[in-house]
């Protein structure tokens, strides 16, 4: 798969496939063991479903690719097994402000990565399947909707999607921009995340200049913080 980032695409296709992902045919049961550990260390963490992709090509500027639904916890021991096969594959909807100022989220403590910050997103999974694929546009709608209760149709959404790699994660990113300030989708998105008890983020923030940014910052998020400023 090219590494020159990031590439734009009009289409992502990600075709689901019932068979099992070769990773956790060979990994499921030594990374439910795993996952006891875990679920010690974080009461709250849940073993649903998510995917996990292979074949990921680009052509004719679409991202083609192959998705298996699998166990959290597989998942989970992939992302830790440096060397284990496969490739994952999540979209990432960027809450621009009306001024032009990206939104990030700080994750609450009780989440498996507490005190991280990102872009707000969440994993494909089984509710994002339509017709047999997977529709990004749906996953960022949902998951903005559970995380920052931001209605994605008071904004305008970028076509297609920009394409980032970081190690064995892709990140299609499109940005969704409102008519609001920063401040007013941070009150607004703020008293949400405080009115529910199993919020996933603690807060959110604006990012208002290049290389300004947080502290425990995902790693991934300064070259997309760096492209955004750089191209808004």
């Amino acid at each position: 798969m090219a590494e020159t980032l990031p590439i734009y695409v009009q289409s992502v296709e990600l075709s689901v496939t019932d068979q099992p992902h070769p990773y956790h045919v060979k990994n499921a049961d030594i990374a439910l063991e795993a996952w006891q550990g875990e679920v010690v260390k974080k009461p709250s963490l849940f073993n649903g479903l998510v995917f996990l992709e292979r074949e990921l090509n680009f052509t004719d500027k679409r991202l083609l690719g192959i998705s298996h639904l699998l166990p959290y916890s597989t998942f989970l021991h992939w992302l830790k097994n440096k060397d284990g096969e496969g490739e994952h594959l999540f979209a990432l909807g960027l809450i621009v402000s009306k001024e032009g100022f990206p939104l990030l989220g700080r994750m609450a403590a009780h989440t498996y990565n507490g005190g991280k910050c990102y872009a707000p997103s969440g994993s494909l999974d089984a509710d994002d399947i339509e017709d047999g694929k997977i529709n990004l546009l749906a996953n960022i709608k949902r998951e903005l909707g559970e995380e920052t209760g931001v209605d994605l149709s008071q904004s305008a959404i970028q076509d297609g999607f920009h394409v980032f790699r970081h190690g064995r994660n892709t990140i299609a990113v499109t940005r969704c921009k409102f008519d609001l300030t920063a401040a007013e989708l941070c009150r607004q998105i703020n008293g949400f995340i405080q009115s529910d008890p199993d919020a996933e983020l603690s807060e959110v923030f604006a990012v208002k200049e290049k290389q300004n940014y947080a502290d425990n910052l995902a790693e991934y998020m300064i070259e997309i913080l760096n492209w955004h400023f750089d191209t808004i």
